[in-house]
């Protein structure tokens, strides 16, 4: 329960990932968990987002995967699907 930063009293984004970046670079890590911030990816340049994945990624299928997913369509929970960016 310690390093659960999400909507705890104290604990901010810039807690989290000072830590998780001192965790990864000097103690390894045994998981991740997932967290999604609303709209971080329809805020961020998705051109820039490939060519910084594909830096470090050489499979181009996955890469085409990563687009893909960029690109698509978000369902709202009325139903209506719409595309973000």
């Amino acid at each position: 329960m310690g390093n659960n930063y999400g909507y705890r009293p104290n604990k901010s984004a810039h807690q989290a990932i000072h830590s998780l970046t001192l965790n990864l670079q000097f103690k390894g890590y045994g998981y991740i968990v997932e967290a999604d911030i609303k709209g971080f990816f329809d805020n961020m340049s998705h051109k820039w987002l490939m060519k910084m994945l594909k830096l470090k990624i050489k499979d181009k299928a996955l890469l085409n995967l990563v687009n893909q997913w960029l690109k698509a369509k978000v369902q709202l929970p009325n139903g209506q699907k719409i595309k973000l960016t």
